[in-house]
């Protein structure tokens, strides 16, 4: 049986406007965005390109990442909330019906110091034509275990991700949802070993050995400036062992040019693989 902390937990309120405050702050210097393993779902606005329409597009994007998970101590067996901040790096290449992506990130874990997160890399490719009213994609990705798993920054194996995409727009609407199942790689033992505690693993990022995840996201445009509003969720349903999580977020989406910003907080809403978190990405594409 787990032992809880003393002391007064503060209320949910303060902890997702903590959240929202430490995760701007952080980004105002900078522009980047990434996926830790798992494939980015959510939809995005495109920023639109000056002249003439071009094959090969590049995009660099930075997302920064506040949050707070609890875990169980091991040293005294008492659950505490564990926080953890920091930013990813992403580059990505589109080519006709193909894009390529890859990021890495660095993220600061409570009472567990600073480095990097794991290596990631994905690809997926349009299977419908780009005029099409209904867009689909096929999707796969993979992590390297560069992050230390012990600090909660890495899983400790190869993990790796497939699945569809699907997108619709239409007017000031457009949605996306996407399937995904993901796959540790290797001994997939040392998946549990090394949860301290927690029932996802890892901290910044949690998930399952083994898992289907289900992903779906709106956005609305809201006048005629570019912004957008967002609403989300993710279901993530693990197979033979593991824990069941349900995400829902909520955000703005802001498109001028050649940028794109995106400010989304997030809530669990089944498990608890975190206790909130807000994350600010912004990208250029070329």
């Amino acid at each position: 049986m787990r032992l809880k902390s003393r002391g007064r937990r503060p209320r949910t309120f303060h902890r997702i406007a903590l959240v929202v405050v430490i995760c701007a702050a952080a980004a105002w210097p900078t522009r980047a965005r990434a996926q830790h393993c798992h494939l980015d779902l959510a939809p995005r606005r495109a920023a639109a390109t000056a002249g003439r329409s071009r094959a090969l597009h590049l995009e660099v994007a930075t997302r920064f990442t506040a949050g707070a998970a609890r875990v169980t101590d091991l040293t005294t067996g008492m659950t505490v909330t564990r926080g953890y901040r920091g930013g990813d790096l992403a580059l990505a290449a589109s080519w006709k019906r193909v894009v390529v992506s890859g990021g890495l990130g660095i993220y600061s874990v409570d009472d567990a110091g600073l480095g990097i997160d794991d290596l990631n890399g994905a690809v997926a490719v349009r299977l419908t034509p780009a005029h099409a009213p209904v867009g689909v994609r096929a999707m796969a990705s993979a992590s390297v275990p560069t992050g230390d798993a012990s600090a909660g920054r890495g899983m400790g194996h190869v993990m790796a991700a497939g699945g569809v995409g699907v997108a619709w727009a239409r007017g000031r609407v457009r949605v996306d949802g996407a399937v995904v199942y993901a796959q540790a790689l290797g001994d997939g033992a040392a998946h549990a070993a090394h949860v301290h505690g927690a029932e996802l693993w890892p901290l910044i990022d949690p998930m399952n050995a083994r898992e289907l995840v289900t992903s779906g996201a709106a956005v609305a445009d809201v006048g005629s400036a570019g912004l957008g509003l967002r609403v989300g969720a993710d279901y993530g349903q693990p197979i033979d062992r593991g824990v069941r999580r349900a995400i829902a977020s909520f955000g703005l989406e802001l498109a001028r040019r050649r940028y794109h910003v995106a400010l989304v907080v997030s809530r669990p809403v089944l498990g608890e693989a975190f206790v909130a978190r807000g994350q600010l990405t912004v990208g250029y594409r070329y």
